[in-house]
């Protein structure tokens, strides 16, 4: 079969792709192999192939449909056979969106012949059912599922071949089409080979090359959106994974029409007015679904596209440039191998530099790895997880994100901290920089005030006094733990005195990639020196020798843990080193029945049935619990709870928030717990030089309470003995 195979590529020129793929799983690899003659036998018979629909595309859509059958549970045998359908989906593509050329189709018949011929030749074995199950699949991608129009239908498992076929090809494909690298797709099939190209379909309707790519580039984006494929019609398994690719899409649009001065009403005015030479609008043409009175349509694009004027108004003037270069760029080489000009690109705005190193990444197979891999978190997620989150007015999260010494009280088994951790990423290793604008947008709609802002400037104060007290003449090693976007580490970088800088290296530390990301552009402006380290603090000693550490801080961050590892805090740092946690603390997540008071608090459409529920799964929330002793622990408990009420309205207003969701169920608890267990690790709280810092007028006690009533906010400083 190897030479056989081999034999037939031959011919083409195409042994070096051949051979890189031999090591890849036998089917697999021969179905890799037969893609790839269908795109370049059609090649070199002098038709077409859009570089928006070439063989890295028809690759990325077969690992993506990977990744589909594993999330809906497909045998290891409809997994190999969505793969066939993701090679095969777009064997035939002509520059045009014209629902008269019948493309899909055409790539149907087309994978028919092929798999047959190569079940022929002994190449692969498939039966008549399952090509036939392909071939549907294929000639239907272009639209969404009949049952993913209906809620009450979209969340339903498929039963029949052809319909889990179907379900995987169409959301690999659309996942292709909605993340970063759309961008560059976008650019390049709609302003390239559908306006450039002679043959291109949008100059049927007046739009001129060379002058209108920005235009049609933002057309067919809100058409995509809005009508197409829109983001709400995904089953909610999948909405984690489709959400950040919309933000993206829609990030780029953004600063498209704002490059053009253009509103939503405006382009609204083109998808109607503009016409082809059957006096046929955009909709007309293109058979979309949609209004065609003005103000309706124009009302449901704003809805359902999350694109509107306002939004199109606060698009940075970095953002806009970026937009417009990425459009140009790609769509004046739209005849070039799309991953090459991707590689090839030299972006002059900071956006588009950091969409060219996501596209990278993507091409790369970096981001399909994180996704396995954060679904495989959403699995172990939601095997720790007695409750129905369907039925709680919030995503709740695992109780074994509790405190470790609480456990007992929730009447689960307890479980490795590696494992608790997982459960944390599943929280905040996807989440943008947005996902803690969230936190302060939800503090200060409860009134409280921007918590995060001042546990930030706190920390950086205590640190600047703390190197003020204890001068060097080597260089200092700050770890931020829980890093984030990097607004806690230029915090503390802009509190230290200009001369003191160059001698200091901030380690950023985290495990979202994309909080990471948005981190160097930030603090690379300030001219930080920096080490980026992409994990968590289980992972601290793997990534730094110990003791190497002058000051470690986690602001806001090591609550993620049931059982927080004072123990690798303590080893990093370098005798004499500082410890500093400014944190939030409560006792809610304590015991169920404390969280059953708190649901009370809420009113949501399943509360009496979500109630029973609790107590149903939560046997001890029945227990009667008496509130804490201490009046500033008590306060900290309603102030939680406010945060949360106003979270509650947050996501109400704005809908499903996909990676950037957070949830209440973690590991807050009472400052004294902190105090016990840094000292337990061999951290000094009544160190001489913790007690200079009180004397000082810096903080008043260790640990400092920054709220005057309220023990909701604390920083702990811990020192670790010089000797």
């Amino acid at each position: 079969m190897f030479k056989q195979i081999l034999d037939l590529f031959k011919q083409f020129d195409i042994i070096p792709f051949a051979l890189f793929i031999f090591s890849m799983n036998t089917e697999y690899r021969n179905v890799a192999l037969l893609g790839r003659f269908g795109v370049d036998h059609r090649s070199r018979s002098g038709f077409a192939v859009s570089e928006a629909h070439n063989i890295t595309h028809l690759r990325n859509d077969a690992d993506l449909t990977q990744l589909v059958g594993d999330i809906y549970g497909f045998s290891e045998r409809e997994r190999f056979l969505a793969y066939i359908a993701g090679w095969f989906h777009d064997l035939i593509r002509s520059p045009s969106e014209d629902p008269a050329v019948k493309d899909d189709q055409a790539s149907a018949n087309e994978s028919i012949r092929i798999l047959q011929e190569a079940c022929r030749r002994g190449i692969t074995q498939i039966t008549s059912e399952e090509q036939e199950a392909i071939a549907y699949a294929i000639s239907n991608h272009g639209r969404y599922p009949e049952w993913f129009r209906d809620p009450k239908t979209r969340n339903i498992i498929p039963e029949s071949l052809e319909d889990k076929m179907l379900l995987a090809l169409f959301v690999a494909d659309k996942m292709e089409a909605n993340g970063v690298r759309v961008i560059a797709r976008r650019s390049s099939f709609v302003a390239g080979d559908r306006l450039r190209s002679e043959k291109g379909d949008w100059r049927q309707f007046g739009f001129k090359p060379d002058q209108d790519e920005g235009f049609v580039v933002a057309i067919e984006s809100l058409l995509r959106l809005s009508f197409i494929n829109p983001e709400d019609i995904y089953p909610e398994v999948l909405q984690p994974l489709v959400h950040p690719l919309y933000e993206v899409q829609r990030e780029f649009v953004v600063g498209v029409c704002r490059a053009l001065d253009l509103n939503v009403s405006q382009l609204v005015e083109l998808i109607l007015h503009m016409k082809n030479g059957k006096q046929e609008n955009i909709l007309e043409a293109r058979k979309i679904e949609a209004p065609r009175e003005f103000r309706e349509l124009a009302r449901v694009i704003g809805e359902k596209s999350g694109i509107t004027d306002a939004i199109i108004k606060s698009a940075t003037d970095d953002q806009l440039h970026s937009a417009y270069e990425t459009v140009m760029y790609f769509s004046e080489h739209y005849k070039d191998n799309l991953d090459q000009l991707i590689l090839d690109w030299n972006p002059n705005y900071e956006m588009a530099k950091a969409w060219q190193k996501r596209m990278i990444n993507y091409d790369e197979g970096t981001w399909l790895d994180d996704k396995k891999r954060e679904f495989a978190v959403t699995r172990t997620l939601s095997e720790h997880t007695p409750h129905n989150e369907s039925l709680m007015p919030l995503v709740m999260g695992s109780p074994n994100r509790t405190p470790s010494y609480t456990i007992a009280n929730w009447g689960v088994q307890k479980i490795d901290e590696q494992t608790v951790v997982n459960l944390y990423r599943a929280e905040w290793a996807q989440g943008t920089k947005d996902q803690l604008a969230l936190v302060s947008q939800a503090a200060e709609k409860a009134g409280l005030g921007n918590h995060p802002e001042l546990l930030r400037q706190k920390t950086a104060q205590v640190i600047s006094a703390i190197l003020e007290n204890h001068p060097t003449n080597g260089n200092l090693r700050i770890l931020d733990v829980g890093a984030g976007p990097g607004l806690s580490t230029l915090a503390i970088w802009l509190t230290l005195p200009e001369e003191a800088r160059s001698k200091v290296e901030m380690i950023l530390l985290d495990p979202s990639s994309q909080s990471l990301d948005a981190a160097e552009q930030l603090i690379i402006e300030y001219g930080v020196n920096y080490q980026r380290i992409d994990g968590v603090d289980l992972d601290i000693p793997q990534h730094l020798f110990r003791p190497s550490v002058d000051v470690l801080t986690g602001v806001a961050s090591i609550h993620h843990h049931s059982q927080i590892p004072f123990e690798i805090y303590h080893n990093v740092l370098k005798p004499g080193g500082f410890a500093i946690f400014a944190d939030w603390h409560n006792s809610i997540w304590e015991h169920p029945a404390r969280v059953y008071q708190f649901l009370q608090s809420f009113d949501w459409p399943n509360k009496q049935v979500g109630l029973k529920h609790w107590l149903e799964t939560y046997p001890q929330a029945k227990s009667a619990i008496s509130e804490p002793e201490v009046p500033a622990e008590r306060q900290a408990n309603i102030d939680i709870t406010n945060f949360w009420l106003a979270y509650a309205e947050i996501v109400k207003q704005n809908g499903h928030l996909g990676s950037n969701a957070i949830w209440p169920l973690e590991g807050h608890r009472p400052v004294r717990e902190y105090v016990k267990a840094m000292q337990q690790a061999g951290l000094r709280l009544d160190s001489d030089s913790i007690s200079k810092l009180i004397r000082s007028g810096v903080i008043n006690a260790n640990p400092y309470q920054l709220l005057p009533d309220s023990s909701l906010l604390m920083l702990t400083i811990g020192q670790k003995p010089k000797k």
